[in-house]
C-alpha cells in the first residue's frame, strides 16, 4: 500500500441496502486517481448470492467487522460475517455455529484487547490461527483446506446504539482500518490487498449513507495525499494545513 510495503489496497463496497453506494459513485473519481495507493470500488448486491460467493469471486483478504467493542457477530452484516466463517469451518461431522464464531472473536479480543476493543479501533485477526486455536473450533479448522479472509475488527460503537448525527467516527474508523492493513502489510506474510467494506454505522447506528460514504472518501483523500507526501523532501504540516483538515473531516460527517 505504502512504500513501506509497497501494496495496493483496493476497498470493495459490499452495501446489501444499496444506499451508501448511490452516495459513492459520484465521490468516486477523487480517490480513483493518478498513482492513488488505496482505491475504491462499488460490488453489486445480489439476494441471490451469499457472501462466501462475493467473497470467492472477488478474491478478498479481508472483512471489516463494524459491529461492536465487544465482539458480539450476532446483528446486521456481522451476523452475516459470522454465518459465512462457520459455514467455511463446518463440515462432514462437524458442525460449527455461528456463536461460536463470536465466542472464538472474543477469545481473541480477550488475549489481545483485554476483551474490549475500542471505538474505531482496527484490529486485524487472522481468521485461520485463530479459529485452529479456539478450542470449540480446533478441530473443524484443522480442516480447513482453502484459506479464509482475515477479519479487521473495527468497532463503531460500543454496544448497540445510534451514533450521533455529526459524529466523526465513522472517519476515525475508516482511517485505522487503513492503518491497521499498512501495518499488516509491513510485518506479515499474509497481505492484505483486497478489502470487503459494508456500510459503517448505517445499520443500528443510523449513520446516514450520504455522511457515511462522504467520511470514507474523506479518509482516503488525506491518507492517499500523506502518501504521496512522502516522496517530497520538504513535507510539513502547518497549523493551517491541520485546521483544513479537521475542517473538512468535520463537514464529510454532517
Amino acid at each position: 500500500m505504502a512504500s513501506a510495503s509497497g501494496v495496493l489496497v483496493k476497498f470493495l463496497v459490499y452495501d446489501r441496502s444499496g444506499k451508501v453506494a448511490d452516495s459513492l459513485r459520484s465521490l468516486l473519481p477523487q480517490v480513483n486517481r493518478g498513482t492513488n495507493q488505496l482505491t475504491i470500488d462499488i460490488l453489486p448486491y445480489s439476494s441471490d448470492k451469499d457472501l462466501a460467493q462475493v467473497i470467492r469471486e472477488n478474491s478478498i483478504d479481508a472483512i471489516i467487522s463494524p459491529g461492536n467493542s465487544y465482539g458480539f457477530l450476532n446483528g446486521g452484516f456481522d451476523a452475516a460475517i459470522s454465518s459465512y466463517y462457520s459455514g467455511e469451518v463446518s463440515g462432514g461431522n462437524i458442525s460449527i455455529t455461528a456463536n461460536d464464531i463470536t465466542l472464538c472473536l472474543q477469545d481473541v479480543l480477550l488475549e489481545k484487547m483485554g476483551g474490549y476493543n475500542p471505538v474505531s479501533h482496527a484490529l486485524v485477526v487472522n481468521m485461520s490461527d485463530a479459529l485452529k486455536s479456539f478450542p470449540k473450533t480446533m478441530e473443524a479448522a484443522g480442516q480447513l483446506k482453502n484459506s479464509i479472509p482475515q477479519l479487521i475488527h473495527t468497532p463503531t460503537m460500543a454496544l448497540p446504539t445510534v451514533i450521533p448525527p455529526g459524529s466523526r467516527v465513522i472517519f476515525d474508523c475508516m482511517w485505522n482500518i487503513i492503518c491497521s492493513i499498512k501495518q499488516n502489510n509491513v510485518v506479515s506474510e499474509t497481505k492484505i490487498n483486497r478489502v470487503l467494506l459494508p456500510g459503517l454505522g448505517t445499520g443500528v447506528g443510523r449513520v446516514s449513507a450520504d455522511s457515511c460514504a462522504s467520511q470514507v472518501v474523506t479518509a482516503l483523500q488525506y491518507f492517499n495525499k500523506a502518501e504521496s507526501a512522502k516522496s517530497s523532501d520538504e513535507y510539513e504540516k502547518t497549523y493551517i494545513d491541520a485546521a483544513n483538515m479537521d475542517r473538512d473531516i468535520s463537514k464529510s460527517a454532517q
